[in-house]
């Protein structure tokens, strides 16, 4: 056995070295072309710039794999969201040197406001990515952009300020203009500019086509709502919302700020609103009158204006807690009971109401308040002796008539406020007067429309009808709820209002003669309820996209209902909205490629020069 073993032992042996003999070539054959492809490429790095890193070569190869329809070379109006009213020329490509750009107000009417956008567009906003430099500039390069207001400067913002603004690139003479008849018109315009610069990720430059744009916006209110009485939102969560709702240009943020569930308002004077109402820790949970202030001026300064909405009787819990000697008392089983509703027969609960009122409206500049006036029940007041016993001096025989009463107070309020009064309807419904079977035209009274959603109530359409035959301007919110299971009012289905669907809803899609219908219908407003779509400072801004980019270009644009979204122009916008640090959720569920983001793949943050 033994002498069998080393003859097996030597056979393999010998086998090993003849294989290592025929294996020699091709480990010399391995070597060699290992040692030709280091050599290859470091030649090949001696012909890169020397100040173009090869790891920046390597990730702008990556970005070409990634390199979008929507972000190619080609320079189109399809890039452009909300989609103007007239876009022409584009034609011609020029170029665009983020060094050596230039922004220049012309003309006297200059302010704070202007100033402040222009700095922030060409710092932040225009140039994102970083971009040869090429020395000297091609002979077709867009050196400036001239902004021209034609009216007087005037920085109020209010229902119905004129947004309309025009654009044109000039390829013969490397300059562009954008006019506007007020400051707002500009912030417009600087928007639709910025998306008309096109990042080219192959050449790795800005380009610009020589368009000429008209554009303005179909409804004056457009708008969110944002529901800070349920949840708390930070001061910073509502900045970027408002910088979302600025690049859709939405120009209207509706706070609801007071409701059954807490008060979060710091009042002079009346300390025990917030101690006893604000969630805990009170103190991480209250908005300051400066917070607030520099809050509107932040809006202001992006053409956004801030609806304050202080909801009351119905939803004045809070109010009652904090001081109960301003609302009513009632009976309950023989015994008295402290109610939660104000009592309107008080003479020092108007003055009360109306101190608050007025310093509310002191932080607020703005010309529309909102008083809520939804949802009242009438239990309490119809028990309370107080109430009763108005009832019979003026003669009312339903306690419905005490509510219309306190909303007159309410709208007298306002008026000596210099406001304009919103509510809800249904609830701020029977104005201007009820006793005599008609309506009026009251151009300082407006309702927002929250009919047809699941309740006893009929759908908003027969509903919006009435109101314009009434003469009373409204607000549609019904097709517009984030998250809401809602019912189809023209198809009667049920459905969950996606942000496709917002996208094809036409809120003059009722009844009615269409110059009527136009004049009394301002506009929409997406409502984010905490109690039907859960937020909080966490996922708010996540949360309201993409429904702010599908009624942005309704409520501006305008479109027939069941219109399908262009989702290769709306994912553009979705993705240089994420670059300018708004997060969004994605498109659809099946959000993949082309529909998808160039910046997923980040470049290194560089500048490259090229001198030819």
């Amino acid at each position: 056995k033994n002498l069998q073993h080393e003859r097996f032992h030597h056979r393999n042996k010998k086998e090993e070295k003849d294989t290592d003999k025929r294996m020699k070539p091709l480990h010399y054959l391995v070597g060699i072309v290992v040692l030709s492809t280091l050599l290859l490429s470091v030649l090949s790095l001696r012909n890169f710039d020397p100040n173009v890193d090869p790891t920046i070569k390597f990730w702008a190869n990556r970005k070409q794999q990634a390199d979008n329809a929507f972000l190619k070379s080609n320079l189109t109006s399809n890039q452009l969201w909300p989609k103007p009213q007239s876009t022409t020329g584009g034609e011609k490509v020029l170029f665009i040197s983020a060094s050596d750009f230039a922004v220049t107000p012309v003309g006297p009417n200059q302010g704070p406001i202007l100033s402040s956008a222009i700095r922030r567009y060409v710092n932040k906003i225009f140039f994102p990515w970083p971009a040869i430099t090429v020395n000297p500039p091609p002979s077709n390069t867009l050196y400036s952009l001239n902004v021209q207001i034609v009216q007087k400067y005037n920085e109020t913002l209010h229902l119905g300020t004129d947004e309309s603004y025009n654009i044109s690139v000039f390829a013969h003479n490397n300059s562009a203009l954008l006019r506007a008849n007020t400051v707002f018109g500009i912030l417009r315009g600087l928007e639709t500019f910025s998306q008309l610069i096109q990042f080219n990720f192959r050449t790795r430059n800005y380009q610009v086509g020589d368009f000429q744009i008209n554009d303005h916006p179909k409804f004056a209110y457009r708008g969110v709502m944002v529901d800070n009485a349920r949840r708390f939102m930070t001061i910073s969560t509502l900045e970027t919302v408002i910088d979302a709702m600025s690049y859709y240009k939405l120009n209207t943020l509706h706070l609801h700020l007071i409701d059954t569930d807490s008060w979060p308002i710091e009042i002079e004077g009346y300390p025990l609103l917030t101690q006893l109402n604000a969630y805990f820790p009170v103190e991480n949970h209250v908005y300051t009158p400066n917070q607030l202030r520099q809050l509107v001026y932040y809006a202001l300064e992006r053409g956004i204006r801030i609806v304050p909405e202080i909801d009351t009787p119905g939803h004045s819990f809070p109010l009652c807690i904090a001081y109960p000697e301003y609302c009513i008392t009632y009976t309950y089983r023989g015994k008295t009971e402290q109610g939660l509703y104000p009592d309107p027969t008080n003479s020092k609960t108007w003055d009360f109401l109306e101190r608050l009122w007025t310093e509310i409206a002191s932080i607020f500049p703005g010309d529309q308040f909102h008083i809520g006036s939804d949802e009242m029940w009438f239990g309490q007041w119809q028990e309370s002796p107080a109430v009763l016993n108005f009832m019979k001096q003026q003669g009312y025989t339903n306690v419905a008539d005490v509510f219309y009463y306190y909303q007159r107070r309410m709208i007298d309020i306002m008026r000596k406020l210099g406001k304009k009064t919103v509510g809800w309807y249904p609830g701020l419904d029977s104005f201007p007067n009820k006793f005599n079977g008609t309506f009026y035209d009251y151009p300082d009274v407006a309702v927002t429309l929250w009919n047809g959603a699941p309740s006893p109530f009929n759908g908003w359409t027969q509903e919006a009808t009435n109101l314009v035959k009434g003469k009373l301007h409204m607000i549609l919110t019904t097709p517009y709820w984030v998250e809401l299971p809602q019912r189809d009012e023209r198809d009667n289905t049920p459905y969950t209002p996606s942000w496709q669907f917002m996208y094809g809803y036409d809120a003059l899609d009722f009844p009615g003669v269409e110059a009527e219908k136009r004049k009394y219908m301002l506009g929409g407003e997406l409502t984010a309820w905490d109690d039907t779509a859960i937020t909080d400072s966490g996922n708010l801004p996540v949360g309201l996209t993409p429904y702010l980019g599908a009624v942005g270009e309704n409520w501006w644009t305008g479109v027939k209902n069941g219109t399908a979204p262009n989702y290769e122009r709306y994912t553009t916008q979705r993705c240089r909205t994420i670059v300018r640090g708004i997060p969004s959720n994605p498109l659809s569920g099946s959000d993949i490629h082309p529909y998808r983001c160039v910046q997923e793949y980040e470049y290194p943050k560089r500048d490259w020069t090229v001198t030819l």
